[in-house]
């Protein structure tokens, strides 16, 4: 029986609690009874779970959450770790005495549990946590260097750690000691980073000098000293993989004196762990292909201990004789197979698999030698066509198409990278997988592996309208029902049934067809991050999935596969094999795992598909439900489960890779994999410090490791808060930008705002025209928007507020870039600025309001966008703030017997996200946002209509038009309104305002408009935030009614079919029009439609001469859901068309004017 907090809480009539599964396990007949007070249980007590203790663990894992929170904020809180006694106390809440259960009828015994206050809850065997270890690291090594080793000298002496387990106790202290000093990794500058290597340089000097790891008693001082080595052999691993990668010309300073540091240590000092375990930090990040061909080609001989070298040409995995020889012993190969246990397809799969291992592989040799010889083949192919394994005609072509090496872009070289071949095994599994299988949900995959023209989709409605698709070639060729309406739908030899028709037009709310990749090369930035809201992990193993599935449809059908990439690629398989290496990546950090570990488990996965799974219908995915759907389906049956077990599985799988002579032949794969001290003899036998638990490369905790761990536990609804900030994390790390990109667009503002030439020329050219002692500033600003930008445009065009045209989203911006990028507008080129902004706000409340959300209450602190500063808003560094939160809460634990495994402390890191960095944070509000306006090229209509959806409008009433009329007589005074009014249109179009507020106080409070000329503010003081729309309207007739005055033409670039002269008649008709009534509202609508849609009509088929101006007028209005003036209606003239619009307006301002 579990003696910890039970997770399903069983109450047993006494009253005593264990867990559900525990209380099974034991109460079965014969043993009803108690195991605590040996109470009888009676034979028909309900083994059922307690509602109201499940209440009570759920509170109790919340009190457990208080008390560590309130250890560290009160204990740990200073600059000064805490005295002796609290120390003391503090680990006294990790141990328990216990009253011995009746059955034992032993003594008193020492038990281990958790740090809390709660004594009930214990471990069914010893465990040593790190967690009072992980606090005192928090301070200077020097300043807990004697608690540590108190600590130390405890555990080794009690009976929590047996002597075999010392080893692993010791790995413990180690990892905790390596993740405290993670701080020294995070390097900002070349500068830092030189004086890094120069201090890790110096101190390997010195630990060669005086190695005292090999003492008979172990210190803290030694486990430090252990686990700085091993930071510093992290550190050149990851510099010898750029730098054999990727040569630099020229080495980065400081780099090749700190790898003459490691050579020293790894050639000088008689231990060979180090190199050891240098290997299998290269192997862990590229795979032992890439350090098995370090070793044939020499490049780094002193990686290697001297006994690899001399075997280095000893070369392991050739071809199993039992299959190369020809003759009788291929025969006994069906015999073989069926004798193996497994269905029908396992076996055929698993000699499938036999074949490419041990015939096709070969061809990877350099050697053509070493290829199958003709005549193996031949004899290969004449057993495949007999076989009573390989039945099918596509399963025998298949593996013809193995024994030949004709697998078309799958084809075995000898000049493929490690990483391709790997690549090349998984899609060979996956055909051979679909070949085996006829699972009803793996056939989306065989679609694109086997047919990918059906994924080219044609859409069809009903006779009722309901759509519908047909894939293959897009015409019918069976009948079927609506799933809507029932109706017969379909066809018969390519001949649709009555009703049944293909649309004409892209049916709305459809998922397009194609898989939007994009350039490999963005994969890491954060706008390719999104996982769609589902974890991590099943995200990135569906992409692998489908990306494999997409590289075999390449050797069928490689026009059908191009045609599905958006946007279009030259090279399909080159591409998809680019985007498979960034899944392989992708998984890899996700999962913690190394290289080699990540591609069994994507073999594991796809072994598991031969497994019997739900059904699931509709193979061609062409709605986004029917999508969403698959992908719901393949995580909780296929994926989820492999998750939970993935750990034991690899165990099995290095096992098996151990116990296999072939393969472990080789000296690189038996460092990798196995056990050096069996053939190695530059190893220390004695010492209590150099044994594999230390030397093995572990799982680094990594945020995309942190992200897997949460989804494993329920994060989405467990740590919603957690859940949402890694979703958005890395995204999230570049609003701290913000308050740079609008201090850059307010000085931009300022600088192009009155100016009236265009502002040509590109990005660069202006930051070179600044000042010399501007230029720096301009300079890291400018720097600092194009690299938001480019790492958010993806995510800004598809998910922001503000809709971008493609084409500005499509390329990565520079200094040679077009100036007009930079300057916030609300149209053309300054969209990118402009939405860039409004999506970092967005990000930024999402957060804010997320954080509220456990209260309940909405924070109502807000600032605006013209008061923002740093402090504002959600700012951190991962390096630096988010990382080390991280690692100094990844708790370690040992059980006797086992070895160091880890666990995120995931309360604890939400409540410290919640405090570091998101907490006191205010909502942005647009007030206030930089925008560069400009009347040419405006978007008068999306202005009005984004103003009317925020801002209620309504008409301007006569005496407040009156009085404008006074007090606006100067041409300049009505231009300078205008412009004022348009300006704060546009504050309002993008973030709305109080429909009551005045404008006079709108420019004067909200848009800070100070330097308005008081006679303007005075002007516009009888009117209201309602009137804006109108009061445009009437000022930009206004306005073009004194041109008119002035002799200038308000529509100088208006094409010339609107200006055709008026006749006598129609000067009669329209005189009469003119004297019967006022023709103030006639003069606005028309001068509306003449400056909004004639005059920057381009077509004369949009808006045709020969219209009538009165049923235009009235259309025109109709859109803006007004209706035609009344006295328009009744008396304007029929007769007068469009194409006189112009001269028609001019005589009727003139009339006016006269009058």
């Amino acid at each position: 029986m579990c003696c910890g907090d039970p997770q399903e809480p069983l109450v047993l009539p006494c009253g005593d609690v264990f867990c559900l599964g525990c209380g099974r396990q034991w109460l079965v007949p014969g043993k009803m009874f108690c195991p605590k007070c040996m109470a009888p249980v009676p034979e028909d007590f309900p083994l059922t779970v307690s509602e109201d203790l499940s209440g009570l663990v759920r509170f109790r894992k919340r009190c457990h959450s208080f008390f560590i929170e309130l250890v560290s904020s009160v204990c740990f809180r200073g600059n000064c770790p805490p005295s002796p006694g609290v120390v003391r106390h503090l680990l006294s809440f990790l141990v328990v005495e216990a009253e011995p259960a009746p059955l034992l009828r032993d003594q008193r015994q020492t038990l281990t549990k958790a740090l809390s206050p709660f004594h009930e809850s214990v471990d069914r065997s010893p465990v040593v946590r790190s967690v009072v270890l992980k606090l005192l690291l928090k301070y200077s090594f020097d300043d807990v260097r004697e608690y540590l080793q108190q600590h130390l000298s405890s555990v080794e002496q009690s009976i929590v750690v047996e002597e075999g387990d010392k080893c692993n106790l010791y790995a413990l202290y180690i990892n905790c000691l390596e993740d405290s000093m993670f701080e020294r990794l995070q390097c900002h500058s070349a500068v830092e980073r030189q004086n890094f290597l120069r201090a890790e340089g110096e101190f390997l000097r010195y630990f060669l000098s005086c190695d005292g790891t090999s003492a008979q008693r172990v210190t803290v001082e030694t486990l430090q000293q252990v686990a700085r080595v091993r930071l510093c052999l992290n550190t050149a691993a990851q510099l010898l993989t750029q730098g054999l990668l990727a040569p630099p010309a020229d080495p980065p300073p400081g780099v090749p004196c700190f790898l003459d540091g490691v050579r020293n240590l790894c050639t000088g000092s008689g231990n060979d762990w180090y190199r050891i375990h240098l290997l299998r930090l290269l192997s862990r990040c590229q795979g032992v292909d890439f350090v098995r061909n370090l070793l044939q080609e020499g490049a780094v001989p002193w990686l290697f201990p001297q006994e690899i070298l001399m075997q280095k040409n000893e070369d392991a995995g050739q071809m199993d004789q039992y299959l190369a020889t020809a003759g009788s012993k291929i025969d006994g190969i069906d015999a073989a197979c069926e004798g193996c246990a497994g269905s029908p397809a396992e076996r055929t799969l698993y000699l499938l698999l036999a074949l490419f291992r041990e015939v096709t592989t070969l061809y990877r040799a350099s050697n053509t030698l070493l290829h199958p010889k003709h005549k193996l083949c031949r004899a290969l192919e004449n057993f495949i066509r007999r076989s009573r394994v390989l039945v099918g005609r596509g399963v025998r072509d298949f593996a013809v198409a193995l024994v030949r090496n004709r697998l078309g872009p799958l084809c075995v070289r000898s000049d493929r990278p490690g990483v391709e071949h790997s690549l090349i095994e998984l899609a060979v599994h996956l055909s051979a997988v679909l070949l085996c299988s006829e699972c009803a949900v793996l056939a989306p995959l065989r679609h694109l592996a086997t047919s990918p023209a059906d994924m080219q989709l044609k859409w069809y409605t009903c006779q009722n309208g309901h759509a519908c698709v047909i894939g293959e070639c897009g015409r019918p060729a069976q009948k079927s029902r609506c799933a809507d309406c029932g109706v017969e739908v379909g066809g018969v030899n390519h001949q649709p049934v009555t009703g049944f028709t293909a649309a004409q037009a892209q049916i709305r709310d459809r998922t397009q067809p194609g898989h939007i990749l994009g350039p490999p090369g963005r994969r890491a930035a954060p706008d390719a991050q999104d996982t769609r809201n589902m974890p991590p992990v099943p995200f990135a193993i569906l992409r692998l999935l489908t990306h494999l599935a997409m590289l075999l449809g390449t050797t069928v059908d490689l026009q059908s596969v191009g045609q599905l990439i958006r946007p279009p690629v030259e090279h399909p398989g080159v591409f998809l094999m680019q985007h498979l290496q960034k899944d392989l990546e992708q998984v890899t950090q996700t999962l913690g795992l190394g290289a080699d570990d990540t591609v069994s488990s994507a073999h594991l996965l796809l072994r598991s598909l031969l497994e019997p799974h739900l059904r699931h219908t509709g193979g061609l995915l062409s709605t986004k439900e029917a999508r969403h759907a698959w992908e719901s389906t393949v995580i909780a049956n296929i994926i989820s489960p492999l998750l939970k077990t993935l750990q034991q599985q690899l165990k099995g799988v290095n096992e098996f890779i151990r116990c296999d002579s072939r393969v472990t032949s080789n000296p690189v794969m038996r460092v990798v994999f196995g056990d050096p001290g069996l053939f190695l003899s530059a190893l220390p036998r004695e010492s209590l410090v150099h044994r594999g638990a230390v030397w093995s490369s572990r799982e680094r905790p990594s945020l995309p490791h942190l992200a897997h761990a949460l989804g494993q536990h329920g994060g989405q609804e467990a740590f919603p808060l957690l859940w949402t900030f890694l979703q958005k994390e890395a995204e999230l790390r570049l609003v701290r930008f913000l308050p740079d990109i609008v201090a850059l667009q307010r000085d931009l503002v300022k600088r192009f705002q009155n100016r009236t030439d265009p502002t040509d020329g590109t990005v660069g050219e202006f930051i070179r025209n600044q000042r010399e002692g501007a230029r720096e500033t301009w300079e890291g600003r400018v720097r600092t928007f194009l690299s938001v930008w480019n790492q958010l445009r993806l995510s800004v065009a598809t998910n922001g507020e503000i809709k971008i045209p493609a084409h500005l989203c499509q390329e990565d911006l520079d200094l040679s870039s077009d100036l007009q990028v930079l300057l916030p507008r609300r149209q053309g080129e300054g969209l990118c600025s402009t939405a860039l902004v409004s999506y970092l706000i967005a990000l930024h409340n999402q957060l804010v309001h997320a954080a509220d959300k456990p209260t309940g209450e909405e924070t109502s602190y807000r600032v605006s966008v013209s008061d923002l500063t740093e402090l504002h808003v959600i700012g951190y560094e991962p390096e630096r703030d988010l990382i080390p939160l991280v690692l100094s809460n990844c708790q370690y634990s040992l059980e006797r017997g086992q070895e160091a495994v880890s666990q995120y402390d995931l309360p604890r890191i939400q409540q410290l996200v919640l405090s570091r960095i998101l907490q006191g944070k205010p909502l942005i509000v647009l007030t206030g946002l930089p925008v560069l306006f400009s009347r040419q090229g405006r978007h008068y209509q999306r202005i009005f209509a984004d103003v009317k959806a925020k801002v209620g409008q309504e008409p301007l009433p006569a005496l407040k038009a009156t009085a404008l009329l006074v007090q606006l007589q100067a041409h300049s005074d009505v231009c300078e309104t205008l412009g004022v009014v348009e300006l704060a249109l546009d504050f309002l179009a993008a973030a709305g305002g109080p429909a009551h507020m005045q404008v006079d106080s709108y420019l004067r409070e909200v848009l800070r408009m100070d330097r308005t000329a008081p006679h303007i503010l005075k002007a516009l003081s009888s009117c209201s935030l309602r009137h804006c729309v109108a009061l445009w309207q009437f000022l930009s007739s206004l306005k073009s009614e004194s041109m008119l005055r002035l002799k200038r033409d308000p529509f100088e670039g208006m094409l010339g079919q609107y200006r055709e002269p008026l006749d006598e008649e129609g000067r009669r008709l329209l005189m009469g029009f003119c004297s019967r009534d006022s023709v103030d509202a006639f003069l606005q609508e028309t001068h509306q439609l003449l400056l909004l849609r004639l005059s920057t009509n381009q077509d004369p088929e949009q808006y045709r001469p020969d219209w009538g101006l009165k049923d235009t007028l009235q259309s025109f209005m109709e859109h803006k859901d007004m209706d035609l003036p009344p006295e328009v209606e009744e008396l304007f003239p029929g007769a007068l068309r469009l194409s006189q619009a112009l001269e028609v307006w001019r005589f009727t301002v003139a009339f006016k004017q006269g009058r």
